[in-house]
């Protein structure tokens, strides 16, 4: 059976109010709209700063490229298929507009 792990990112940023916390969320077969409220539910209980979302179903493990939503408080930006490098480069840009 399966049992939920602890929200180490919820943990971090309890001991440390100040440390910026960038978040995962992955879901199986949501839309894009659903994906974003999804995250920003999470963004908004665990305290987060930034949420990184995607769809498991459209972007296989183990794949070379990969499509996420990059989940704010205020805002979300897709980043449509592309190289994971690509994507990441999206992601550490979006991270360093709010630090």
């Amino acid at each position: 059976m399966l049992k939920p792990t602890r929200k180490l990112t919820r943990e971090a940023k309890e001991k440390f109010p100040d440390l910026f916390v960038v978040g995962f969320k992955a879901e199986h077969d949501v839309g894009g709209d659903e994906l974003v409220k999804i995250a920003r539910e999470k963004l908004t209980r665990e305290n987060l700063d930034l949420i990184i979302a995607n769809d498991v179903s459209r972007n296989g493990f183990g794949s070379d490229e990969n499509e996420v939503f990059i989940v704010g408080r205020d805002d979300s930006e897709h980043v449509p298929r592309n190289t994971k490098d690509a994507v990441a480069e999206k992601i550490w840009d979006a991270i360093e507009n709010l630090i």
